[in-house]
């Protein structure tokens, strides 16, 4: 993820940066897999991470709303011919990176 910066702060390699990890290679990835869940007849189960709308997230938040909107797109597109494909929100995890997104958060209230 790209530093936490407000909207009209973010230089255009973060921006650009955030949006290949979470855009580009969510399509890349699709494009990869769905040939081989739809010959396997198999379900792709991905997370999902709504973070729209917080501050100093917005590259991240809309990587994300984006990469949702990917998901959405595969599971209408396949719904009759496959891949099954279902998408789930983890629960909050105590990584370096939440750290990061959210200091001073009680780290032991999360899985």
């Amino acid at each position: 993820a790209g530093p936490l910066s407000p909207v009209g702060h973010i230089p255009d390699k973060d921006w650009d940066k955030t949006l290949a990890t979470n855009i580009r290679a969510t399509q890349q990835l699709i494009s990869m897999i769905d040939p081989l869940l739809k010959a396997k007849k198999g379900t792709a189960i991905l997370p999902v991470d709504n973070v729209s709308g917080q501050k100093f997230q917005a590259a991240y938040g809309a990587a994300k709303s984006a990469q949702k909107a990917l998901w959405d797109s595969w599971a209408a597109e396949s719904m009759t011919i496959g891949p099954s494909v279902k998408t789930f929100a983890p629960k909050p995890m105590p990584t370096a990176l939440r750290a990061r997104f959210f200091p001073g958060e009680d780290r032991s209230a999360l899985t």
